[in-house]
């Protein structure tokens, strides 16, 4: 991932004016063809994780990647979420498994659409 030097800030302001939030994600998009925005899922839908559309704000999603997200740590301590966290399957990336769990128990996430960050792919050089 390729930060601005004030992208945390920016994520530590946002998880400050939105305590309803577990974590929030910079804006980034999925490496290679059609590079989709890390933007999953309509909360309003139950386990809905197609992509979404960026603005220029705050969006409220059912997942993201999690390659630059800010977390509240407090939610890990939930003995509600049971471990493992991360896992891959049949049919969920370890993300999509993490949100699903997490989502079930009441957490919000979100993307800053607004602090963008950069998604580098380490063999061909390409920044999406």
């Amino acid at each position: 991932m390729l930060i601005e030097p004030n992208t945390l800030l920016r994520l530590m302001k946002v998880l400050d004016a939105h305590p309803e939030l577990a974590a929030v994600s910079a804006l980034y998009y999925a490496k290679g063809a059609g590079a989709m925005p890390y933007i999953l899922g309509d909360p309003t839908k139950d386990g809905d994780f197609t992509p979404g559309n960026p603005t220029d704000g705050l969006v409220e999603v059912n997942g993201t990647g999690m390659g630059c997200m800010l977390w509240r740590m407090s939610m890990f301590a939930d003995v509600r979420l049971k471990r493992p966290w991360f896992q891959t399957t049949d049919t969920s990336s370890q993300d999509i498994y993490f949100f699903r769990q997490a989502r079930k128990l009441g957490y919000r996430f979100a993307v800053d659409c607004a602090n963008r960050v950069g998604h580098l792919d380490v063999t061909t050089g390409v920044v999406y």
